[in-house]
């Protein structure tokens, strides 16, 4: 019997460390990354033309927002709109940055993401594309600033649902952890 509530408290804390992983990877550090307060609450604008890097509701030259109702619109013209935000985050800690991206395609037209400075995407002369999903793992340094910069002469790029989150444990070290607890549960059975 008491090597049954081991086998059993076993099974308990490995439900908890899948649930404790399954919220560890859910709270969006920034503010307004779906854009849906339909302005850039949260973000810093900069370059010659951000006055033409606006929110749009609604569908924009055809492309629905990927969710939501609205989303960001660069409109860069000779140089490129600049749009960041900083986070504070916990230094040595991984995070997941995600985000959506089209271009409506046009050139010349370029559209980069930067974490701290460092290059996480640079794209040029891009055809038309539908929105697409972009992840990366970065490293906090306890403050952060995520930076988005695009130009396209003729047309237009649309961004999305930006995100940084705490980055999720890896499914390996969840299912050796899981794996640690039922072996310690069948070993003190088995022992007795």
């Amino acid at each position: 019997m008491k090597a049954l509530s081991k086998v059993v408290l076993g099974i308990v804390l490995a439900v908890v460390l899948i649930a404790l992983h399954a919220g560890f990877a859910s709270a969006n550090l920034l503010t307004n990354g779906d854009f849906e307060t339909g302005d850039f609450t949260g973000w810093t604008q900069s370059g010659e033309y951000q006055l033409y890097t606006y929110v749009y509701y609604g569908a924009f030259s055809g492309v629905s927002p990927e969710s939501g109702i609205c989303q960001a619109v660069f409109a860069g013209d000779g140089s490129d709109s600049v749009m960041s935000q900083t986070v504070s985050t916990v230094a040595g800690q991984n995070y997941e940055v995600q985000f959506w991206m089209a271009s409506l395609g046009g050139t010349p037209n370029d559209f980069s993401a930067t974490w701290d400075g460092t290059t996480l995407l640079s794209l040029a002369n891009m055809s038309a594309q539908p929105y697409t999903l972009y992840s990366y793992l970065v490293t906090g340094t306890g403050s952060d600033t995520l930076t988005f910069a695009s130009r396209n002469d003729p047309s237009y790029q649309l961004l999305d649902n930006v995100s940084v989150d705490s980055a999720p444990l890896p499914p390996g070290l969840l299912l050796f952890a899981t794996g640690i607890f039922g072996l310690a549960a069948m070993r003190k059975r088995f022992k007795k």
